[in-house]
């Protein structure tokens, strides 16, 4: 789930919570109030996380929210077994979707609604030990990701895997973590790494030392220098503030990849301008006078943006996604883009265009960029390509003429190349970004984009066998998540010597 290294003891945690109260209620005004009340403390607590705001925004849908209100206006239900029945029933009806992202939301519905019962009755959170230790849970939240205290030196998940918000949380945080561990009985003491799924159960002194953590975050070189002389940056995939800053410590060349889209994941309403403002500009802040890459919001497939209004799609993965989302909603582009460049003021900024296939789309998003530059009052930045459709691998000098850099994406390029479903539970074998066919159209690129930039912002710049790889095809910039990086440099830092 999680790269890194822990050692130490290991603690069963469970999450205690009162039981829901079966009874009516006198005042059914007073309870609608409490519920209310719940919403709001629940929505303000999540909303705090780039990842959680998805969550967040669910505890504002009026098909959600009116079943329990109702439940208590006409059955004067106890407002915890209203929200709970709910809940239940809406997570129970994405279920049985057809569509596996949508049936994947069923856990963010049960995450959200967990969150407002918790302010309605008290208890629930995890019972974390007070001294270091490791933890082991059955099915780690996202909103207990994000707030494990600095005393969990790692996370054994019973039911957890890597493409969880859970995960993408703890890899931010740089707590390593596997999923899928049930252990029983529970041992005293473990030794892991989160990066092999190497585990050891009741370890001892001399394990635990060769497994003991070391500091992923630790600050480092932001390049190396290769053998033959070139230097080989090291930059940041990030997603909010939080893993913005924890990158920069660790000592990030630069942003390589800004996620906007967790700014808008699941959200009924546009954020206004000066909303995505305020959050872009948070999340690059810790990178001021360091190069920024913001991609442009990623909407579609496994990301559902539903203000959008996008057609369902029997294939959504090869449907309106990325570029093609954003030149339907012309009007939404725009107000993005000038929020993105007022976002950049003081940056050294660069826009990234997702899915891109034809010149023609990279053409388009330029000419908007241009119109917003203006409006904004500042001159356009370079604007880059993101490479995730072989299409585009293979027909690089033609999008020279309008891009000026570009940026691989391996997890989508390799889905394709593949065929394969990146998700795909029976087909995890063919997630390899080092299959030659991946790695030769990435080398294709790098000859073809002559002296513009090339990077690679896919899971595989992190992994330093599929790195060496990338770089032996050419590739001398990779950007990854902030705990990757000191595996990484560490990686080549020691084939350069």
């Amino acid at each position: 789930m999680s790269p890194g290294r822990a050692a130490g003891p290991v603690v069963a945690v469970i999450r205690a919570r009162p039981p829901v109260p079966e009874t009516t209620v006198a005042d059914r005004a007073a309870a609608l109030t409490r519920l209310d009340e719940a919403l709001a403390a629940a929505r303000a607590a999540l909303f705090g996380n780039p990842i959680l705001a998805a969550q967040a925004a669910l505890l504002a849908d009026p098909a959600l929210i009116g079943p329990a209100r109702a439940a208590i206006e006409a059955d004067g239900r106890h407002e915890a077994a209203a929200w709970r029945d709910a809940i239940a029933a809406a997570a129970a009806s994405h279920e049985a979707l057809d569509d596996p992202y949508l049936r994947a939301r069923a856990r963010d519905l049960r995450e959200a609604g967990d969150a407002v019962l918790r302010e309605l009755l008290g208890g629930g959170g995890l019972g974390l030990p007070s001294a270091p230790a490791i933890i082991a849970v059955d099915d780690l939240t996202a909103a207990e990701a994000a707030s494990l205290p600095p005393t969990i030196l790692g996370v054994l998940d019973r039911r957890g895997g890597p493409t969880s918000h859970a995960a993408i949380l703890l890899r931010a945080a740089g707590i390593p973590a596997l999923g899928g561990v049930a252990l029983d009985p529970l041992p005293a003491r473990v030794a892991f790494d989160g990066a092999t799924g190497e585990l050891v159960t009741d370890s001892d002194a001399a394990t635990e030392t060769r497994f003991r953590a070391a500091d992923l975050l630790a600050p480092g070189p932001a390049s190396v220098i290769l053998p033959g002389g070139e230097a080989l940056e090291f930059w940041a995939n990030v997603a909010g503030p939080a893993d913005a800053a924890a990158a920069a410590r660790a000592g990030a060349f630069g942003i390589g990849l800004a996620r906007t889209e967790m700014l808008f994941l699941g959200r009924a309403d546009m954020p206004g301008e000066d909303e995505q403002e305020a959050r872009v500009a948070a999340m690059i802040a810790p990178f001021r006078g360091r190069p920024v890459v913001v991609r442009l919001l990623d909407a579609g497939a496994d990301k559902p943006v539903p203000f959008l209004a996008l057609a369902a799609e029997e294939n959504p993965a090869l449907g309106v996604r990325g570029v093609r989302a954003l030149l339907r909603r012309p009007d939404f582009c725009a107000a993005h883009l000038r929020a993105l460049l007022r976002a950049g003021a003081g940056h050294d900024l660069r826009v990234m265009v997702p899915m891109v296939t034809f010149a023609a789309e990279l053409r388009a998003i330029r000419d908007l960029l241009t119109a917003a530059a203006a409006d904004v009052g500042c001159k356009p930045p370079p604007l880059g390509a993101m490479i995730e459709v072989p299409a585009a691998a293979l027909t690089v000098p033609e999008l020279l003429a309008v891009s000026d850099f570009f940026s691989i994406g391996t997890n989508d390029l390799t889905q394709y190349a593949l065929a394969a479903d990146r998700g795909h539970k029976d087909l995890p074998g063919f997630a390899d970004a080092g299959h030659p066919a991946v790695i030769g159209l990435c080398a294709q690129v790098c000859r073809d984009a002559g002296t513009a930039p090339v990077s690679v912002c896919g899971e595989a710049a992190g992994d330093p066998a599929t790195a060496r790889l990338l770089v032996a095809a050419g590739i001398r910039k990779l950007s990854m998540g902030a705990a990757r990086l000191g595996t990484l440099r560490a990686a080549f830092l020691a084939s350069a010597s």
